[in-house]
């Protein structure tokens, strides 16, 4: 990373913006960066080899000007290849110069002027490594929703979590709301960047390696991020790769710590992994009826479960 860090007052706030085939969710994400009141902001974007992306550029910096901020706290990486979002998320940091980083998607955007001097007053009495604020969910009638469910509601009860206990609640789900993470960049120096055997998943095999080392998580009960609720992580909907991850970091992360079960564990084991490979089956099998139909049939019992989940969300 770089080492541009420099007033201890106002320390440098990198703010990376992770893009793939979204140019138009640009716009609104950097309105919502060049309107912050925080003093020492620097922009990292970095594309994941969107189709003609340089074509974007100069809409990129027209944005920025026409919200007064200084271009030469830009910085615009494309990918020459499409590698997926952990190794476009770990380029960009690698270019970062901040004390702090807040990665973001476009289309999701800060919620106030103040989002970015909030996280920075609050890591600075904190002390933490890594900060949590709240998310507001924002659909594409600009509906606003509260209380998602990536996100626990009593950020009270959270603050008394030991590392520990919040490693086994992470064995359970990913309950943390990554889109409003804020880091210290020495937790990427001390702990390394995000692990890129996985694909598409940056934040989840994060939060397991930094509880299960002991990191204690900040949480400030605010809301400072517009949460887009059109991403693969807020539709309900998961791609095959998707689940492969998610098979990855289980098995290297949960199934060999997790003890939530004791002498049961094993059992409990083989019912998440055969879960696991029904929603891979689901994802691969999409649009393909009679194949469909027979993995449908081969795990039966999740179909049924799955379909009455579904229902009672809908209702």
């Amino acid at each position: 990373m770089g080492n541009r860090c420099k007033d201890e007052k106002y320390p440098l706030v990198s703010v990376v913006v992770l893009s793939y085939r979204n140019i138009e969710g640009l716009k609104p994400t950097l309105k919502s960066i060049a309107a912050q009141d925080y003093p020492e902001v620097e922009i990292v974007i970095s594309d994941d080899a969107t189709p003609s992306f340089e074509d974007a550029i100069p809409m990129i910096k027209e944005v920025l000007l026409n919200g007064g901020f200084d271009l030469d706290n830009l910085i615009i990486n494309s990918m020459v290849e499409n590698v997926g979002t952990v190794k476009n998320a770990n380029a960009a940091l690698a270019m970062a110069r901040g004390r702090y980083i807040k990665t973001i998607s476009p289309d999701d955007c800060f919620a106030t002027s103040t989002s970015i001097s909030q996280y920075v007053e609050f890591m600075q009495n904190d002390g933490c490594l890594v900060a949590f604020a709240k998310l507001c969910g924002v659909n594409d009638a600009d509906e606003r929703f509260y209380n998602l469910a990536s996100c626990e509601y009593d950020y009270e009860m959270l603050r008394t979590l030991s590392p520990k206990e919040t490693f086994e609640k992470l064995c359970a789900r990913n309950f943390l709301p990554g889109a409003a993470e804020f880091f210290d960049r020495r937790v990427f120096d001390e702990y390394g960047l995000f692990d890129e055997s996985v694909r598409l998943i940056e934040d989840y095999t994060y939060w397991l390696h930094l509880s299960k080392n002991d990191v204690r998580f900040g949480y400030l009960d605010e809301y400072l991020i517009d949460y887009k609720l059109s991403g693969v992580s807020s539709s309900g909907h998961y791609s095959e790769v998707f689940m492969r991850d998610m098979i990855a970091i289980y098995d290297k992360y949960i199934f060999p710590n997790d003890r939530r079960y004791g002498f049961l564990q094993p059992v409990y084991n083989a019912l998440k992994q055969a879960g696991l490979n029904y929603y891979v089956g689901e994802a691969r099998y999409e649009g393909k009826k009679a194949r469909l139909a027979l993995h449908r049939l081969e795990y039966l019992p999740f179909y049924a479960y799955g379909s009455i989940a579904n229902r009672n969300k809908k209702n």
